[in-house]
């Protein structure tokens, strides 16, 4: 597991951790992306691809299966190999790739900018939430009105990107709606990146020189990460041109997250495994 953060960090005035700031931007302006790319889809592909209702929310079920199925994935990577920052950069670049993608006026484009947003959402997403987990020891008092700060910025950015790019998409034109997504997106990385050295040991990889470590002679695992991500595109724009199957295939993949999340639950201390189990309760009622 990565550490937590061992090294002081400085406070503002409400006490929380100055670096909490440059998280909370950086999410709230790939949110903005995120739910302002997603507003368009439905409109977009009922109005513009001519697909009925049914085949367009059927997409659109394939998309937000996809995203949630992903985070797995990234987050298990970030922990185990390449460490929070470097799964936040590489996330957050596949994504603005994703939406400038969907701001090309292509046939082709449409599926590939989502299977692009998919995979940097995974490896964004769950880990700058993590990231912010690094900012405190254990039993911070702060540590859960920082996680509050943090959602702020995660609304924020939802609301304003739903409408923003809502309304240029549908009133001026729809891939300027995709393309301002794109730059919001830009955005946040670029405040991530020149902000990410105030972070102290944050984030970094549990094993820096296992990364040095080249797979069958001439390859870094890092690499090879990236790499297999890449080839995971050209699979999910597979995916939505068959999407009658997703159903199947998330059945599959929700029973191997359950059995790989109950299996973590069994290592962890009675207090932490009491509170994922009450989620699990939660997650399964209606």
């Amino acid at each position: 597991m990565i550490p937590l953060q061992k090294e002081p960090i400085p406070l503002d005035t409400t006490g929380q951790p100055k670096q909490l700031y440059l998280l909370f931007f950086a999410e709230m302006w790939e949110r903005f992306s995120f739910y302002g790319m997603k507003a368009l889809l439905i409109a977009y592909m009922t109005s513009q691809l001519n697909y009925d209702d049914p085949k367009a929310y059927a997409i659109l079920g394939s998309y937000a299966a996809l995203v949630y199925t992903m985070p797995m994935f990234g987050g298990f990577m970030a922990d185990r190999f390449i460490g929070y920052r470097r799964a936040i950069m590489f996330g957050g670049i596949l994504m603005t790739i994703g939406h400038f993608v969907l701001a090309l006026p292509n046939d082709w484009s449409f599926f590939y900018g989502m299977a692009f947003i998919i995979c940097g959402n995974g490896f964004f997403k769950p880990n700058i939430s993590s990231l912010v987990g690094t900012l405190y020891s254990e039993n911070d008092p702060r540590r859960d009105s920082g996680f509050s700060i943090f959602y702020m910025g995660i609304n924020i950015g939802a609301a304003l990107g739903g409408a923003l790019c809502a309304y240029v998409g549908k009133e001026i034109n729809w891939h300027y709606g995709f393309g301002l997504a794109g730059i919001f997106m830009f955005i946040g990385l670029v405040v991530f990146v020149f902000g990410k050295r105030t972070l102290g040991n944050g984030g970094l990889p549990p094993n820096e020189a296992a990364l040095d470590e080249k797979v069958l002679g001439f390859i870094k695992p890092e690499w090879l990460i990236y790499g297999g991500t890449l080839l995971v595109v050209p699979l999910v724009v597979t995916l939505f041109h068959q999407y009658e199957v997703m159903d199947y295939i998330m059945f599959g993949l929700g029973i191997i997250s359950l059995i790989y999340v109950l299996s973590i639950a069994t290592k962890l201390e009675r207090d932490a495994k009491l509170k994922l189990y009450a989620y699990f309760v939660l997650l399964i009622l209606p």
